[in-house]
């Protein structure tokens, strides 16, 4: 269906885009400047998955856009990497596979993407290395001879 298509794409826009712009939202602390990667890293909540914004839920999908973020800044290891993983091991159907947004929720292949593209970069047992820029795999990144400008946090 076209309509949920469109959705699908706006909320994929959406996900991706909100990590890179959370540097540029003023602090509200005293510090008028905050490093970029603290920003993101602060998104982990208690349950230890990651929220796209305050006052929000966790959602399995900000495994993989703070997390790709901060790999590509150099600042992955600020992340509670144990609990990020618990987190979306937890949001596993066990019987039918797959893995939703939450707990307790239904699976879909959006969640089940972006939650095995985060443990993969968490270096998770059994996954392939991915590439934090292309969503790829790295063999694939350098069989086709891609490559990515790399910052990092001052």
């Amino acid at each position: 269906c076209k309509c949920r298509r469109a959705a699908t794409l706006r909320r994929l826009a959406h996900c991706a885009t909100t990590p890179l712009r959370l540097p540029f939202i003023p602090a509200q602390s005293h510090s008028p400047t905050l490093d970029p990667c603290l920003r993101i890293s602060e998104r982990q909540t208690p349950s230890g998955g990651l929220n796209g914004r305050p006052e929000k839920l966790q959602d399995v999908c900000y495994s993989w856009w703070a997390l790709s973020a901060l790999s590509t800044l150099g600042r992955l290891a600020w992340i509670d990497a144990p609990a990020l993983t618990a987190f979306i091991l937890g949001c596993q159907d066990l019987e039918l596979g797959g893995i939703s947004d939450r707990p307790d929720d239904a699976v879909d292949v959006f969640h089940t993407f972006f939650g095995l593209a985060g443990l993969s970069l968490l270096g998770h047992p059994g996954l392939a290395p991915i590439d934090p820029v292309f969503a790829l795999p790295v063999t694939t990144v350098t069989r086709l001879n891609l490559a990515a400008q790399r910052l990092s946090c001052a």
